[in-house]
């Protein structure tokens, strides 16, 4: 779930360099997945903006290699609402493993 979660940020992230800011990329992405996977959840704007800053805090290859790729999704959000220092989020990450 991780690695979906990256790669859906990461595509924000591709999106939002490509088309004009206020564009609405992140509004009309979760309106797209909500209809296309209508029973999945997570897919809200807010949880989608919480993707794009894990895909910008993180390279893909951290979350196979370092310890945020093992902590559940909450605590990768409380680390990005708490902190805003990267190494900070990675030392923090390692400690709850």
């Amino acid at each position: 779930m991780l690695r979906l979660y990256w790669r859906i940020g990461h595509t924000i992230l591709g999106r939002q360099r490509v088309e004009s800011w206020g564009s609405g990329v992140l509004n009309r992405l979760a309106a797209d997945l909500r209809a296309e996977f209508p029973s999945t959840e997570g897919f809200s704007l807010a949880n989608l903006a919480y993707m794009r800053r894990y895909a910008e805090g993180w390279m893909e290859d951290a979350i196979l290699q370092q310890a945020v790729g093992e902590l559940p999704w909450s605590h990768i959000v409380s680390l990005l609402d708490k902190l805003d220092d990267q190494s900070l989020r990675d030392w923090y990450a390692a400690m709850h493993v």
